[in-house]
């Protein structure tokens, strides 16, 4: 292993290059920008990011972000070979959300990476920072024909933004909407507005998500929630009184919510929790497997490998419960397979609270979709009084039901650390509008965001 001090370099000995970027603490986003013999880049094209993953030519690719509670793992390859011959340099960058009030004060154990085909480290370091919000911590660069890497360690207070404005990127901010006309584009101006990006990616991909995703950017940006890093977690009802609305209806809520998730989410993905009597947390749901993902589940399967091709099962004759309970225990049926048919909120809360706990960095979203028949209150309360010491908010939904006990008694619920609790209800799903139903999910969880930070809870 070859760690470089900052400012130190060393020859590149192979072509073809992974750079892994991994630590603890803050959210970060790994990029990478090409320049010219100038120090600047040719087009927008040449900065590679989460929303724009290839190079023009493909020598650099963006591959992906893992998040693991606070720990943090970015991944890009480069092809040196296959760089242009005008360009001279790609810097390496980490950056925080501007919008955040995380530096690099946060990020802890950093360690940059370069790897060759067969995984071997070829060179590493290890930058750190203070007051910072982005960092250039590397760069590739030619001399005489051949590459090296330096350790920069350049850090700015602007986020991304401040780096790309000085390689001749021109950051589009949002201004208020005006009458005149809008001004003429402008050469090498790209927005980095969360919202506005997954919009981007979804349009390039043909994604059936876009009328969604717009409809979500406008609600996250009235609510000023563009730009919050969570962990999205979604619980379904599987209970008996939801029979009718497996598959059809549940997909289309998962659809909706796991949009907003893309946007939210620290990577994202949709985490899953489905409940009845029993409960159990399936494959996080991603664009991969969301075709059809309900309908896995209803075949007992975990959702992971859910697809265009998913069918929902074959209903069962014998009323609403389908006969499953005659001749066993309720446990061994379930409209998703071995979770039953009653009603048992505490015992998923508690998991997920147990879960989800402990993180000062990231907060937690929990959407909680339930048909009401609330009978167990007093245990709800609990687990409710319990995490509003955690940086977890609890928005429930109302889905076409009724009996919500305490869900629609929150503002008389005593003993909380913190207001860490919404509920709302709809009589059908498949009337409220997508932006609607957006804002209803995200109207008072910014509220919480800035009680949270003001108490401490959240760095």
């Amino acid at each position: 292993m070859n760690q470089l001090q900052k400012g130190a370099n060393a020859p590149v000995p192979t072509e073809k290059l992974t750079i892994k970027a991994v630590h603890d603490g803050a959210n970060t986003d790994l990029s990478a920008i090409m320049l010219n013999a100038a120090g600047k880049v040719r087009s927008e094209a040449d900065f590679v990011f989460y929303a724009q993953t290839r190079s023009p030519e493909g020598s650099v690719n963006y591959v992906e972000k893992k998040a693991t509670g606070s720990r943090y793992e970015h991944s890009m390859t480069v092809d040196l070979k296959a760089v242009p011959a005008d360009i001279e340099r790609i810097e390496l960058t980490l950056t925080i959300d501007p919008d955040t009030p995380a530096t690099f004060a946060q990020v802890k154990n950093c360690m940059v990476s370069l790897l060759d085909a067969s995984g071997k480290e070829v060179s590493c370091f290890a930058p750190e920072g203070t007051v910072e919000n982005a960092f250039i911590v590397g760069e590739l660069y030619r001399r005489n024909g051949v590459w090296k890497v330096r350790h920069v360690a350049q850090g700015f207070t602007g986020g991304l933004g401040a780096i790309a404005t000085q390689f001749g990127i021109e950051i589009a901010e949002e201004e208020p909407q005006k009458k005149e006309a809008a001004p003429a584009p402008v050469k090498n101006k790209i927005s980095l507005s969360k919202a506005d990006q997954v919009t981007a990616d979804l349009e390039r991909k043909g994604s059936r998500l876009v009328s969604l995703q717009k409809a979500a950017a406008v609600s996250l940006k009235k609510h000023k929630v563009d730009g919050i890093v969570a962990r999205v977690v979604m619980v379904l009802d599987a209970s008996g009184s939801t029979s009718r609305m497996w598959p059809d209806m549940m997909q289309g809520v998962t659809d909706r919510l796991a949009t907003l998730a893309l946007n939210l989410d620290d990577n994202g993905e949709l985490e899953f929790w489905v409940y009845a009597s029993s409960f159990k947390k399936f494959a996080t749901v991603s664009l991969g497997n969301l075709d059809g993902y309900v309908a896995s589940l209803m075949r007992g399967e975990d959702g992971s490998s859910a697809g265009r091709s998913a069918k929902a099962p074959e209903k069962k004759s014998g009323g609403l419960f389908g006969g499953l309970f005659s001749g066993g225990s309720s446990l061994a049926a379930g409209i998703v397979p071995g979770l039953g048919w009653e009603n048992n909120e505490p015992p998923v809360m508690q998991a997920i609270m147990d879960e989800c706990k402990g993180s000062k960095t990231i907060p937690t979203l929990v959407i909680f979709v339930t048909d009401g028949g609330i009978d167990k209150d007093r245990a709800i309360e609990k687990v409710l009084i319990d995490a509003s010491r955690h940086n977890i908010f609890w928005q429930f939904v109302g889905l076409g039901g009724s009996s919500y006990g305490v869900l629609e008694r929150f503002d008389e619920l005593t003993g909380r650390h913190v207001d860490n609790a919404g509920f709302f209800a709809i009589d059908d799903y498949r009337d409220i509008k997508d932006e609607e139903l957006y804002s209803r999910i995200i109207r008072e969880f910014p509220k919480w965001v800035d009680t949270v930070r003001a108490k401490g809870m959240l760095v």
